[in-house]
């Protein structure tokens, strides 16, 4: 058994190599095709706007009075559009921005978890392969990244929701020093759940939601109430009600007769919610997520805060949430929009990852002792293994190689692109095919026929797409 010893004596490196390369090989073609973004559907009609209403006030309360309340993500909407401040820059540089972001925040969090510590490059790991994993499992990768419009209403405030998390952890480890940064870091913190809360309803209730269940943890455990939680929760709740002052919010507030108030669809939600922690459990790449998130709370310094947290309280915590998250009567949203299956994927993401990281420290100093036992070689290599296959084969990284390497993306981008450098009013007729990375999933039934008709509104000239095969 010679090779279980050297496994033993070098787990650590063995461990790092492997998911190193994994993670590299799978993040690779989802960065690659940020090149060839485009603006689609939905982003036509906000540039349309910003452009009728050309300044900032006069768009953002156009869009809380009609359209939307979400006064946040209105006003990033009017920054970030492409079409509307004519960069060309902006389509591939706002997905390589989320993702970089995304990265980042991880990052932040996971550094915050871990404290100084002698492995400098366990967070970095960690890190990226979080984001392959969170990549190879998202419900719908275009909304989250390739789609601005929907990435910057639905995913921007969960990578700011990351950072809210890192501050409170740094708050908790230095709680007796630097009272100064503490001041700052709270109200950093403080700022970013109010933009939370008003970049969705959706989200908005559920950090409203989280932050009250941790608030009466707190004082369950320790009979305290945390005066820190409760102005977080009054900054939310200020979100919260200029969220509520629009009048077009009060439209989506409206039940439907298919989602009545009863006992069936709290006992729905359960099902749906349980359904979905287990089939993302049983993904070969979030089994590897869990082991190395493990080994990591194994390895981590971490003096108090979640230190006295037993794992099973987060454990009950993020059911909750997950079932909370799936009940489908919050503002008329639709339990099978892709945006909010998405955020259901991004809690249970980060609430894996805790769970595994503090069981590893609460039973750190139990399994201080024991060595690694042999067929733990067997389960990284099967898992990295299984990981690769499945991603290849069957989720968003397969199909973002496919549209990378196949030529798909890089025509559509041409095609696209050529329209502003034409200035006559005939018709066009553009070959391409949309790739599949950059479509809402499920795909759309006449996307491609929608994509043309807002192209023919917004450069004056009729416009249609031949949809063209590729292998």
């Amino acid at each position: 058994m010679k090779i279980f010893n050297a496994f033993d004596q070098h787990f650590t490196t063995i461990t790092a190599v492997l998911v190193g390369i994994v993670s590299l090989a799978l993040i690779l073609p989802v960065f690659a095709l940020c090149w060839y973004n485009q603006p689609l559907v939905e982003d036509f009609p906000i540039a349309r706007q910003i452009l009728q209403h050309y300044l900032v006030r006069s768009f953002v309360e156009f869009r809380f009075q009609e359209e939307s309340s979400r006064y946040f993500s209105n006003l990033l909407l009017f920054f970030l559009n492409p079409l509307a401040i004519g960069k060309s820059y902006m389509n591939w540089f706002l997905p390589f921005a989320s993702l970089t972001g995304f990265t980042l925040a991880l990052l932040f969090l996971l550094n915050r978890l871990l404290g100084p510590s002698k492995h400098v490059f366990l967070p970095y790991l960690l890190s990226w392969l979080g984001l392959a994993v969170y990549l190879n499992g998202l419900p719908d990768l275009a909304s989250a990244f390739f789609y601005s419009t929907k990435s910057i209403t639905f995913h921007l405030p969960l990578i700011l929701l990351l950072l809210v998390i890192g501050l409170m952890l740094t708050m908790l480890r230095y709680r007796l020093r630097n009272p100064v940064l503490n001041i700052l870091r709270f109200l950093v913190a403080s700022t970013l759940i109010f933009c939370i809360c008003g970049s969705n309803e959706y989200i908005a209730i559920l950090v409203m939601f989280m932050l009250s269940m941790t608030l009466f943890v707190r004082f369950f455990l320790f009979f305290r109430l945390d005066g820190q939680l409760l102005l977080y929760l009054i900054a939310g709740s200020l979100g919260m009600v200029l969220l509520l002052l629009s009048p077009i919010t009060f439209d989506k507030l409206q039940v439907t007769e298919s989602y009545p108030y009863t006992w069936d669809v709290v006992w729905t939600a359960g099902k749906i919610g349980l359904r979905r922690w287990v089939v993302w459990s049983l993904n070969s790449g979030m089994l590897l997520l869990m082991f190395v998130s493990f080994q990591a709370g194994l390895k981590a310094n971490f003096p108090g805060g979640l230190g006295r947290l037993h794992p099973i309280w987060l454990f009950l915590g993020l059911l909750i949430l997950i079932w909370v998250a799936s009940l489908p009567y919050y503002f008329g949203i639709n339990l099978k929009a892709w945006e909010v299956e998405n955020t259901k994927y991004f809690l249970f993401f980060i609430g894996t990852i805790l769970i595994f990281f503090q069981a590893g420290f609460y039973y750190q100093k139990r399994l201080s002792l024991i060595g690694y036992p042999g067929w733990l070689l067997t389960f990284v290599l099967v898992s990295a293994a299984g990981f690769v296959f499945s991603a290849l084969r069957y989720s968003n990284v397969g199909i973002a190689y496919k549209d990378w390497l196949s030529g798909t993306a890089k025509n559509f981008k041409s095609e696209i692109s050529e329209l502003d450098k034409k200035t006559n009013y005939q018709s066009q007729v553009l070959k391409l095919k949309v790739p599949d990375s950059f479509v809402p999933s499920p795909f759309p039934v006449g996307f491609e026929v929608k994509l043309a008709e807002e192209l023919t509104i917004f450069y004056h000239r009729p416009i249609t797409i031949q949809t063209i095969e590729t292998k």
